[in-house]
């Protein structure tokens, strides 16, 4: 009780004008969501190229269990969705996506392109949005949400089948190209 009502002074104290307030040094350095989001995008995008060209063609296609997606499927199934999902806020993608993609798609080459097509046509739009229009209320899985959470959302489904390419790596005796065992240090790091 003590905590809370110490929690309750505190916010009414720093809301009284003329209490000082922290604020950043310099605020024109400081990136904006929509900056972070499409490097958060490109990392991705950088990571999911270097895993493809980790696994050999036998990886891409080795699937977990029957009826789980092989490698390559998920790597097509993250560009699908990177086509797709944007049409929520009337974005056109630059290809049509088919519904049989993740099966027909299986050229490493072609599994490429499409993921590059994918993020950079999310990308664009993302960087080409003004605030306005990531404000714009749209309809996703049924829910009223705005273009903006559609960005992140998207993102999250790209980090979520990294993750799964990660284990498809790790199981398959393979390691991801930025987990290598980087040289050791000769001399002990320093407290």
């Amino acid at each position: 009780m003590k905590y809370l009502f110490a929690l309750l002074i505190l916010m009414t104290v720093s809301t009284i004008p003329g209490f000082p307030q922290s604020q950043p040094e310099n605020p024109s350095r400081i990136p904006s969501l929509t900056h972070e989001l499409v490097r958060d995008y490109r990392e991705v995008l950088s990571k999911l190229l270097a895993l493809l060209n980790t696994f050999e063609d036998e990886h891409l296609a080795w699937r977990p269990s029957p009826g789980v997606r092989a490698t390559r499927e998920v790597f097509v199934h993250i560009a699908a969705t990177n086509l797709v999902l944007p049409t929520t806020a009337g974005i056109k993608p630059p290809i049509e996506p088919k519904s049989n993609m993740e099966k027909t798609i299986t050229d490493r080459e072609e599994i490429r392109k499409l993921l590059l097509t994918s993020f950079n046509h999310v990308i664009q739009h993302l960087q080409s949005s003004s605030p306005a229009e990531l404000q714009k209320p749209i309809t996703l899985f049924g829910h009223k949400t705005s273009v903006l959470f559609m960005y992140i959302r998207l993102l999250g489904h790209c980090h979520e089948h990294l993750g799964q390419l990660i284990a498809y790596t790790r199981v398959n005796g393979l390691v991801p190209p930025w987990s290598r065992q980087q040289p050791r240090r000769t001399t002990p790091r320093s407290p």
